[in-house]
């Protein structure tokens, strides 16, 4: 799908008024990875070169595990130190975070699968829509984009 057709669906979207935007999680959550997806190809990088330059330090690239482990810390830290804006966030997100959490948690003790690898990327992707963070996982863009592009499929 081109990115006119996925601004005409999201013109369509609002023109026949299927849902309120602002109470629609997964629409922001694909209006955030369809701007990061135009980024990475105005940037002519791939998404993995772009992880790579952002997870590396003195020579060295963090592992797969280790960009993991880096960005649940980040959001940790950051809900410790934001407790009382967290506080303010509607309950259905704070019970969204929660829940997403929790997945992170159990996905940490197997990082050693790829697929498990890849899970977790994409529910710190969420969180960190949810927590209007930073995104970096950009590794994870293009296919979050088409599973959200499926799953509106599915709906119709």
């Amino acid at each position: 799908m081109s990115d006119l057709d996925k601004i005409n669906n999201i013109k369509n979207f609002f023109n026949n008024d299927q849902t309120d935007f602002l109470a629609n999680d997964d629409y922001l959550e694909y209006l955030v990875l369809l701007n990061m997806g135009r980024n990475i190809s105005k940037l002519n990088m791939k998404p993995t070169e772009l992880e790579t330059k952002i997870y590396s330090y003195d020579n060295k690239i963090l592992s797969e595990q280790e960009k993991i482990i880096f960005e649940y810390k980040n959001i940790v830290r950051y809900i410790n130190n934001q407790k009382e804006r967290i506080s303010k966030l509607p309950e259905k997100d704070l019970l969204d975070i929660t829940n997403l959490l929790e997945k992170i948690v159990d996905l940490l003790k197997e990082l050693n699968d790829p697929s498990k690898i890849y899970e977790a990327k994409k529910i710190i992707v969420k969180i960190q829509v949810k927590l209007n963070l930073d995104i970096t996982f950009y590794t994870v863009v293009y296919d979050m984009l088409q599973e959200y592009d499926l799953g509106k499929e599915k709906k119709k």
